[in-house]
């Protein structure tokens, strides 16, 4: 991950205590040895993100707009996945979803 980017996702992070905060990561998951491996050269904030009885919120507006600005800002990367941190219960949990890995995992599980 570089660092501009773990500097933006611990800023994201702090506002999280008072509403859940979720971004898009973009980069590239590339194999190597035998192994994925994950870049993340950037990420983009997914707008307008809350709670709701007890379930997380967010339309697909939103999540369009973080994508044309991962394009605009990101262009030679993809989206490879989502950061995800939400205050639970007054303890912070953070999600990485990396969409590659999870798919993968899934189909190959099938065969």
């Amino acid at each position: 991950m570089e660092d501009y980017v773990d500097t933006y996702l611990n800023q994201l992070k702090e506002k999280a205590a008072k509403e859940p905060v979720m971004a898009v990561l973009a980069g590239e998951i590339v194999t190597q040895e035998g192994q994925e491996v994950v870049y993340i050269s950037g990420a983009v904030r997914v707008e307008e993100v809350k709670t709701e009885n007890g379930k997380l919120e967010f339309d697909i507006e939103a999540s369009d707009r973080a994508e044309e600005l991962r394009k605009e800002h990101f262009p030679t990367c993809q989206t490879i996945g989502l950061f995800l941190e939400v205050n639970l219960e007054n303890k912070d949990v953070l999600f990485l979803l990396f969409f590659s890995l999870v798919f993968s995992n899934i189909f190959s599980s099938l065969d």
